[in-house]
């Protein structure tokens, strides 16, 4: 990756860590390219999944996807005790009842990151593990 360009919004000075490079395509960064399965299997020994880069042209359709579904429609028909029962992380949140509120307001924040991304024509790190 050469060193003349960020990947995401938080990159320009936001207070988060910065990881520089250019997204030039939709590569594994690190890690292990496997992916969670039923048989609970994990990346490396520590449980380390790989990163994704994802283009700017990736940041845009994902930004225009999540920017079009409400953040209502996560929690639609769920309450917390299914998600409890699903052990839904964080469990202890649902099995105490609370609000679905975490789960719109974390969502939320992903929209308006991956906005800024878009906007500024960053590519962004993505990993879920």
């Amino acid at each position: 990756m050469a060193a003349d360009t960020v990947c995401g919004p938080a990159a320009r000075g936001r207070g988060r860590p910065v990881v520089s490079g250019r997204c030039q395509d939709d590569r594994v960064i690190g890690g292990d390219d496997r992916r969670p399965s039923g048989g609970g299997r994990r990346g490396h020994d520590r449980g380390v999944r790989a990163a994704h880069c994802l283009t700017p042209d990736r940041v845009r359709a994902a930004a225009d996807a999540l920017a079009a579904t409400p953040s209502a429609r996560l929690t639609e028909g769920v309450t917390p005790a299914d998600l409890a029962a699903a052990e839904i992380y964080p469990t202890i949140v649902w099995e105490r009842g609370e609000p679905l509120d975490e789960v719109t307001a974390h969502y939320e924040a992903l929209v308006t990151y991956f906005r800024a991304a878009a906007r500024e024509g960053d590519g962004v790190l993505l990993r879920i593990g």
